[in-house]
């Protein structure tokens, strides 16, 4: 085969070129995600109820969940925590050496059995589980934001909605929900608004105050006081005790907006006006916070994915985002996992412009030549299709995990060209000729370069084909460094000694040896002189 590929290089140049541009037709069809979807054994379950709701309420309605999910099959153990309005379970499971069914296949049946049991206005019903950034289980992380629920990390798709005006804001999030749920493998979308906080609000009429005489702090000092209440400069002593003394109207008048109408405001024209003589009274549901991120108003939105990558996930949502055809100002902003994988995409392509780089830097000062270092790392593009097919027949993502063996996969596939490159100069030097060197040189540098790759590979067979928890993450950087290597060997065994042979012939014609030779012509006896 390298007799023939010596004889036919420009076909073996033309079929090396094919191979390394397959890889922007390989890479869209493999999805991207910070970590794999592991099975870790262990998931969450968070049941939200209406803000408000008490204690005794959430125990009576919430009682019977940790039966239910202590009989689904293969739990160990289950530790519940209740709270007013919020009920969390954590979730373990028998070890995955022992058990016939994945995790993800019980976070399945446990969403789909209490999502059919717990309906009804202002209830969610949240499983999570997964990985998160630091390699630990995501399942017992805490709450973020307003709206409680489980924010962490893992496998979920965290977002925020921006814009200036709140109310707005509240108009497209609900409408937003209910596009992304219709994502497959998209599920528990929700959000940590809740407009079930009830206040009352004091709108001003600021022209007819004005005209009696009622200034807007005057007013809002005074409201603040009577309803608010606030700590007058005495205190009061009862025996040994003191207290201070709050200044606050009873509790049946500040619970009533139209007897609060009735309260009487100082006016510098009037002495005193009535409230509603200069302000609209009404009760209305407002958010129970109002947060901001970058100077905007912010709604903090997210969902959990089901067997669909985290890239395709963030890109279908991105086409629902679209169809919504918000006004200008206001956006959907990635946080979390997305973000963090955005980033990582765009550090993962710096670092194998710098690995380029410093394996160049290394080879050129090794054999001491510009040219060898080129010859010997035109095997990297040849391993960059051959990794990312491996990832596609197995059904894998581009994350963390599979960028490293990567990385690594770009070390291994270069060693075999540095011995053929090497052997072959020392050939060479000794007076062989090209062609025959580089037929010798890549027969006697077979034998080690089969002896090298059969050991990684049979070192990275039980990375690849191991089990237990988190064997899934290691896996896909074992299978990236088998598959890969395994695919472009000798592909890239006979690529070195073509391009070795087509970087010669461009140093025979190179100024400085064009030149010489000429020279050489010039002073041969019998040539006629300039």
């Amino acid at each position: 085969m390298l007799h023939w590929s010596l004889h036919h290089r420009f076909a073996m140049l033309v079929l090396a070129l094919v191979v390394t541009a397959s890889a922007a037709l390989i890479y869209p069809r493999i999805g991207q995600e910070l970590v794999p979807d592991d099975d870790q054994g262990e998931f969450n379950v968070n049941i939200n109820l209406p803000r408000g709701t008490s204690l005794d309420r959430t125990l009576e309605y919430v009682k019977d969940v940790e039966g239910m999910v202590r009989n689904l099959p293969e739990v160990q153990t289950v530790f519940t925590s209740i709270q007013p309005n919020q009920a969390n379970y954590f979730v373990g499971m028998t070890p995955l050496e022992s058990r016939e069914i994945s995790q993800q296949e019980l976070m399945r049946r446990t969403r789909a059995l209490l999502v059919s049991q717990f309906r009804g206005p202002g209830i969610r019903v949240n499983v999570s589980g997964g990985t998160d950034i630091s390699g630990a289980s995501s399942a017992g992380g805490g709450n973020q934001g307003g709206g409680g629920g489980n924010w962490n990390q893992g496998n979920r798709v965290q977002m925020s909605l921006q814009g200036p005006d709140i109310e707005l804001l509240q108009t497209y999030v609900p409408q937003l929900i209910e596009k992304i749920r219709t994502i497959p493998g998209v599920v528990d979308v929700n959000s940590n608004y809740e407009a079930t906080q009830q206040e009352l609000r004091v709108i001003v009429d600021r022209v007819r105050a004005a005209d009696l005489g009622v200034q807007i702090d005057t007013l809002a000092s005074n409201i603040r006081t009577l309803v608010g209440g606030q700590a007058l400069n005495t205190q009061f002593k009862q025996g040994d005790e003191q207290y201070e003394v709050m200044l606050r109207l009873d509790e049946q008048f500040r619970n009533d907006p139209t007897l609060l109408g009735s309260l009487l405001v100082p006016s510098a024209t009037q002495r005193v006006v009535k409230l509603s003589d200069v302000a609209q009274l009404k009760l209305d549901y407002g958010p129970n916070s109002i947060q901001r991120y970058n100077r905007q108003r912010n709604i903090q939105m997210q969902a959990g994915l089901d067997g669909v990558p985290l890239g395709d996930a963030v890109a279908a949502v991105r086409e629902k985002v679209a169809e919504l055809n918000m006004k200008p100002g206001y956006a959907l902003v990635f946080s979390g996992s997305a973000r963090q994988l955005a980033q990582a995409s765009n550090d993962f392509s710096i670092a194998i412009l710098l690995a380029v780089v410093f394996i160049y830097m290394v080879l050129a000062s090794q054999f001491n030549s510009f040219i060898h270092p080129l010859t010997i790392m035109t095997s990297l593009p040849l391993s960059l299709p051959a990794g990312l097919l491996v990832l596609m027949m197995f059904g894998m993502t581009i994350n963390i995990y599979s960028a490293i063996g990567m990385l690594m996969l770009f070390g291994i596939v270069k060693k075999n060209s540095i011995l053929q490159v090497d052997y072959t100069n020392t050939l060479r030097e000794q007076g062989m000729e090209r062609h025959e060197a580089l037929v010798t040189a890549s027969h006697v540098r077979l034998r080690p370069i089969l002896m090298t790759t059969i050991a990684i590979i049979a070192g990275m067979l039980p990375i690849a084909f191991g089990r237990g928890s988190g064997a899934g993450s290691r896996a896909t950087m074992a299978v990236t460094i088998i598959g890969g290597q395994m695919l472009c060997l000798l592909l890239t065994l006979l690529v070195t000694p073509v391009v070795y042979s087509y970087f010669d012939d461009l140093r025979e014609w190179s100024p400085s040896k064009v030149f010489a030779r000429i020279r050489r012509r010039a002073t041969q006896p019998g040539t006629a002189s300039f």
